[in-house]
């Protein structure tokens, strides 16, 4: 069972590893950096997508303007 449970977290690690993007992070940071908080994913309704989210991140970003909700036209 312990061998199970360390081959299943070690899976996960890897996995998490190999789906990190750079540019990704580096471009929420930014965001963060510039209007103080992070990406709330947690208010967006499940079916927008990450690349959705990413291009409208960019588009903030890029803008200066803080308009991902309004972008992605999700109401607050």
């Amino acid at each position: 069972m312990e061998y199970k449970t360390l081959y299943f977290m070690h899976k996960l690690i890897d996995e998490d590893i190999k789906g990190f993007d750079d540019k990704k992070f580096e471009l929420e940071q930014k965001y963060a950096a510039m209007f103080g908080h992070g990406v709330p994913r947690e208010m967006f309704p499940p079916g927008i997508s990450e690349d959705e989210i990413m291009k409208a991140v960019e588009s903030c970003v890029q803008n200066q303007k803080d308009e991902l909700m309004k972008i992605l036209d999700v109401e607050e």
